[in-house]
């Protein structure tokens, strides 16, 4: 499957899951002015506002993001070559990575948006980005002021 095909996939299961409602751009956004912590109601029943369900969904991605975090540190504290180049971790890598993404579509979707959308406009932020690698991260070099 495509990363199109997936995505819908995972969208599609966060409906059906109730992590998402299909109507959610009518039920979360109506207003972007709105206050993000109302309730709605929603058929007779209490429904927890956009604000509320994107504060959920990042839960559960920092708590993705852990997972990864603890594989990472298992594999910078050992020196046993099978343990770090075993099916087992490379799994337990896609299934972190994974697992981040399926949490990073629902948030996408809590606020109406595309996974497309979000990485389209993230990389308009950074395309033009000047800056240089600092241990392997990519640090971004700052704007001069004039004062």
């Amino acid at each position: 499957m495509s990363l199109d095909e997936l995505t819908k996939s995972i969208d599609k299961w966060g409906n059906d899951k109730g992590i998402l409602d299909s109507d959610r751009n009518l039920l979360y956004i109506k207003n972007w002015n709105d206050p993000p912590a109302v309730w709605s109601l929603v058929n007779g029943k209490k429904r927890l506002s956009y604000a509320e369900k994107a504060y959920a969904q990042l839960q559960k991605t920092k708590e993705e993001v852990r997972e990864l975090e603890e594989e990472l540190e298992m594999l910078l504290s050992t020196s046993d070559s099978n343990k770090i180049n075993g099916l087992e971790v490379k799994n337990n890598i896609m299934d972190a990575i994974g697992d981040i993404y399926v949490t990073l579509v629902m948030q996408a979707g809590v606020w109406g948006l595309t996974m497309e959308e979000c990485v389209e406009y993230a990389y308009t932020q950074i395309k033009d980005r000047k800056g240089k690698m600092v241990e392997g991260v990519f640090v971004k070099e700052e704007k001069e002021t004039v004062s």
